[in-house]
């Protein structure tokens, strides 16, 4: 009877155990605000187009932060997408609401990089991506496409096509000679960026 009475205080002590990792865990996620981005915090300030052999074409935004406009520090900058894909060469790639880190743009402290593969000859691929900035404060900014919860940026090859449209740079890749998207066509600047960030 004694080692069923120890083995059950040993149950007892690791549900307690394990509820206290699930309160400090509930606690820890409750701590981030999400608000959305109104005033340049997070804004996509580049968007190019580029295209390699077998047509494997490649969109990239290049995204600004603002730290004078959040209230703290930079602590992690990312997006959340979804893909699609249709092949011909092998299964496709399918996912939603993946988590992912942006890298930062040769170490810069407030310009990201983010890449979409929209198609080449065997494949064709969207993406619905919503970008984001946290702070040491715990909020969460976020960054749509019509600046509404939960609508990201629609990244497929009609995008990619519009973007090297108005977006004509020698080489494609020379992010320099790239206009910002605040000055692109309206109907381009937009989608992009509609509170003409810079």
């Amino acid at each position: 009877m004694s080692v069923v009475n120890s083995c059950l205080g040993m149950i007892g002590v690791g549900i307690m155990m394990l509820s206290s990792v699930s309160v400090t865990k509930v606690a820890l996620a409750s701590r981030i605000k999400d608000v959305l981005a109104k005033n340049c915090e997070i804004f996509i300030d580049k968007a190019i187009t580029t295209q390699s052999s077998h047509a494997y074409t490649t969109v990239h935004f290049y995204l600004k932060v603002l730290p004078g406009h959040l209230d703290g520090a930079v602590t992690r900058v990312g997006v959340v997408h979804d893909r699609q894909e249709s092949r011909r060469d092998r299964a496709p790639e399918e996912f939603a609401g993946r988590w992912t880190n942006l890298p930062s743009f040769m170490g810069s402290q407030d310009y990201f990089v983010y890449q979409a593969v929209t198609g080449h000859d065997w494949m064709s691929a969207s993406e619905v991506a919503s970008f984001f900035v946290e702070t040491s404060e715990g909020t969460r900014y976020w960054l749509n496409s019509d600046q509404e919860p939960g609508q990201g940026f629609i990244v497929d090859s009609d995008l990619a096509s519009s973007i090297a449209e108005s977006v004509w740079v020698y080489p494609s890749a020379d992010l320099g000679r790239a206009p910002k998207t605040a000055d692109l066509p309206s109907n381009l600047a937009q989608d992009l960026n509609p509170q003409r960030c810079r």
